[in-house]
């Protein structure tokens, strides 16, 4: 099972996601992705002894953070067309950030997220 630690970054990180997808302020959603990066940063990711993927994990949290490093890049030079766009790109960088850290899928995240 995950740590508590691993538990409150999830329901942060579905938190921002939410308030991500709400938001069309370009500033807003530079800082919440900001927030994410830095939030998650320090937390490791859920790893299952059996399967000996620590180092698949590791590395996985750092691509997808450098993948939410890119996505404020292009918000900020305006390289995404348009907020549908945005929107997408960043939840779905948030989504395969969140999997780093649970022991499950997307059911998993939402029983976390509702508690």
């Amino acid at each position: 099972m995950e740590t508590n630690e691993q538990i409150s970054l999830v329901k942060k990180l579905h938190d921002l996601k939410s308030k991500i997808l709400q938001s069309n302020d370009q500033e807003t959603i530079t800082l919440y992705i900001k927030e994410v990066i830095k939030i998650a940063t320090p937390v490791p990711p859920y790893v299952k002894e059996k399967f000996f993927n620590e180092a698949y994990k590791n590395e996985s949290k750092q691509m997808i953070l450098a993948l939410l490093k890119g996505d404020i890049k292009c918000i900020e030079d305006k390289s995404y067309p348009d907020w549908e766009t945005i929107h997408f790109q960043v939840a779905s960088s948030i989504a395969m950030l969140v999997l780093n850290f649970i022991d499950g899928g997307l059911t998993r995240v939402n029983e976390l997220a509702s508690t």
